[in-house]
């Protein structure tokens, strides 16, 4: 697990800082690189990882909204920004922000004789662009059999990644 291996590295490195006399240039410890950039890839992935279920737990997000992205949408954006920032403020201000987003239906068309209709929406927390917003259908095991369900395919038009949610 990255938890521990982080937690293994860092003593490790304490170990060896004490142990050894070495002396700077620039008069500070030195510093073990592996360990910042894994010390950030554990915070950035895992810091609010259980944080969307919470929010549902509070009943700020309503799961069974099967007709408006917002909500899983700011689900989405706590789970993904790097920002404790924005975390706290859709966890504050959820409501104003889901109020303040402004969505809109755009045509895509796929070939020449097929086309289907996204949702746009805008005033995303931490989005750079306006998201497209499509309902997508997932397989979910149930017991010894399967269960479809209904889910948010997420994505920023012009940047490469998609998320369901």
């Amino acid at each position: 697990m990255l938890q521990d291996q982080l937690v293994e590295r860092l003593t490790l490195f304490q170990q060896e800082s004490v142990a050894t006399d070495q002396i700077t240039l620039s008069g500070l410890p030195p510093k073990d690189e592996v360990l910042d950039r894994m010390s950030r890839l554990h915070n950035w992935n895992c810091e609010h990882v259980r944080t969307p279920y919470r929010l549902a737990q509070r009943g700020i997000t309503k799961p069974d909204d099967v007709a408006d992205p917002r909500d899983a949408l700011l689900q989405f954006m706590v789970a993904a920004t790097p920002h404790d920032a924005v975390v706290k403020e859709i966890s504050d201000k959820h409501d104003q922000i889901r109020e303040n987003m402004i969505s809109w239906f755009e045509s895509h068309f796929i070939g020449d004789d097929y086309g289907i209709l996204v949702e746009m929406i805008d005033n995303v927390p931490d989005a750079v662009s306006p998201v497209k917003a499509k309902p997508v259908y997932i397989q979910l095991p149930d017991g010894d059999k399967t269960m479809l369900m209904q889910a948010w395919r997420v994505s920023v038009p012009n940047f490469f990644f998609s998320m369901s949610f």
